[in-house]
């Protein structure tokens, strides 16, 4: 008797011990070399507003002096939670990605937390143990590429918040998940879509409960009601007026829209190898091998799931994870600006639910019929563990070698470097990829003009007259990728092209060598002197 009751203590002692053991695992993933792969344009992008908005760079909309808006679409929450943290330690590749990571590990315990109030403790240990190494989440973190960090968090704290409701129906949960919804909605504005999937999902769902919550807290749901229809209309009002819906939501060939959702977001995103594809190289192989062990485990676990499932009401809040899916998704699809990976990771790990639900259920099992299903679990389970580790590994290592995307090579750092010594010398950005890396690692001692989109487009004659009158005279230096490395091809042509046509002298200041020891990017100093030609 004794030693039974020994050996469960043994065992909740060694799975709660997973919880901490995988939030570990997960911040030396992510953090391992941080500094690689170099910093990516967008990465740096709320950098300017997070040091005060010294600059109109990247801020759309101020009240006062304070920075609201970054772009259209994305608040200033990130810039606003980044503004200690640079005046303590400044800017740089570590200031920049170690918070995300540490929001990433808060967000692994938030969605242990919200498993475990869901469905059971073993499901949640199970599920952020799997989700710690899950490819699209730890790369989406570490690198914010979306940006997805402090979306993830509030996906979380949005679903905790709505099954705690679900679970004791105490008011203070839903205007919890209001309180989250907007706060999401504020940092990225596709939020939204989350927030539409929650209602609809309760809807349909939990209709009763619902109704019930009306019938008893009569004034806390006038009062959420309220609050509900501020939102939307603040929502209605601000996209009008700033991202009309009307060019989000249009007519599209809805079967070519179908097959890009499904082979070009959902396949690398649930592959786990979206990020890798585009900073690094093919990654078919390593993407199938993922989706075919994803989908064997999935089998296994629905078939575990239905054969020994008895916790009353735990399909029904299954029910609710794949309607909040299948709704984000179904939004996505119909938002025609949705086209990149990084919106298909909204839905990241949550595929991972399911599983671990119809996975746990081989622990409440006895004798025989128990041990095999336990001995089913734990192998699918350690299949999918594996198999991440495999993707993981093979990321850390391609982000220190050759890597295909210029715009990420850590020779920007070099770049970065050269550029320093320079003074306030102004620093003319002639292509994409430069100007937020070189103004938020040195913005205290250099003048960045990121003016691509006018080297995109052509000089005009007033852009000409500008250069001639104000930078010239300073003796700016110009920065070019490296022939084949170029974001916009053309903007280097109409940088040689205004230069010769107009007499300026060029000559080249330096080349900037990528990790691999190519060529990345050239550094020219320009003056105006009619008498001399172009030495590129």
């Amino acid at each position: 008797m004794m030693d039974t009751f020994h050996n469960a203590i043994t065992q909740i002692k060694l799975s709660r011990a997973l919880v901490p053991f995988s939030l570990l695992m997960f911040v030396c993933l992510a953090g391992y070399h941080i500094t690689t792969p170099g910093l990516y344009y967008d990465e740096l992008l709320f950098v300017n507003a997070a040091l005060g908005g010294k600059s109109n760079m990247f801020i759309h909309f101020r009240f006062g002096e304070l920075p609201i808006m970054l772009m259209p679409y994305i608040g200033a929450l990130k810039a606003w939670i980044y503004y200690p943290i640079f005046k303590l330690f400044d800017v740089t590749a570590y200031s920049i990605r170690w918070p995300v990571v540490a929001i990433g590990a808060l967000t692994l315990w938030i969605n242990y937390r919200f498993m475990k109030t869901a469905f059971s403790r073993s499901a949640a240990i199970i599920f952020v143990f799997l989700a710690a190494v899950e490819p699209s989440s730890m790369f989406y973190t570490r690198l914010d590429w979306g940006p997805t960090a402090l979306m993830m968090l509030f996906r979380g704290l949005l679903l905790l918040s709505i099954f705690a409701w679900i679970k004791n129906e105490k008011p203070w949960f839903l205007f919890a998940a209001v309180f989250v919804s907007v706060f999401g909605v504020f940092d990225k504005l596709n939020f939204i879509w989350f927030v539409s999937a929650t209602i609809i999902s309760l809807l349909l769902l939990y209709p009763d409960r619902i109704v019930t919550f009306v019938k008893s807290h009569r004034r806390e749901a006038i009062f959420l009601g309220f609050l509900c229809a501020a939102f939307a209309a603040g929502f209605v009002l601000y996209t009008s007026y700033h991202v009309p819906l009307g060019r989000e939501i249009g007519s599209l060939d809805w079967s070519q829209r179908w097959i890009y959702l499904t082979q070009q977001m959902l396949r690398p995103t649930l592959g786990g190898t979206a990020i890798y594809t585009f900073i690094i190289g093919n990654s078919r192989e390593i993407a199938t091998l993922q989706l075919l062990v994803l989908g064997i485990t999935m089998l296994a676990a629905l078939s575990l799931l239905t054969f020994t499932l008895n916790v009353p009401g735990e399909w029904r809040k299954l029910f609710f994870i794949f309607c909040f899916i299948f709704f984000t998704l179904l939004q996505m699809y119909f938002t025609r600006q949705a086209t990149g990976p990084h919106h298909a990771a909204m839905i990241a790990p949550l595929w991972l639910i399911p599983i671990s639900v119809g996975l746990s259920r081989a622990f409440k099992q006895g004798k025989f019929t128990g041990w095999l299903l336990k001995g089913i679990a734990v192998v699918a389970t350690a299949g999918v563990f594996v198999s991440s580790i495999m993707i993981d590994t093979a990321y850390l290592k391609g982000f220190r070698s050759s890597i295909r995307n210029p715009r990420w090579d850590a020779g920007l750092y070099e770049l970065v470097n050269v550029v320093r010594d320079k003074g306030q010398q102004p620093i003319v950005c002639v292509d994409w990829g430069f100007g937020t890396v070189i103004y938020g690692l040195l913005h205290k001692t250099v003048n960045v003009q990121d003016i691509w989109p006018t080297f995109k487009k052509g000089l005009t004659k007033a852009d000409v007259d500008f250069f001639e009158r104000s930078l010239l005279p300073q003796q700016p230096l110009f920065i070019v990728f490296a022939n084949g490395k170029e974001t916009f091809p053309e903007t280097t042509k109409h940088f040689f092209g205004t230069a010769a046509a107009r007499g300026w002298h060029v000559e080249k200041y330096k080349d900037i060598k990528g990790q691999a020891g190519d060529n990345l990017a050239e550094i020219y100093s320009v003056r105006m002197n009619s008498n001399q030609g172009i030495n590129p």
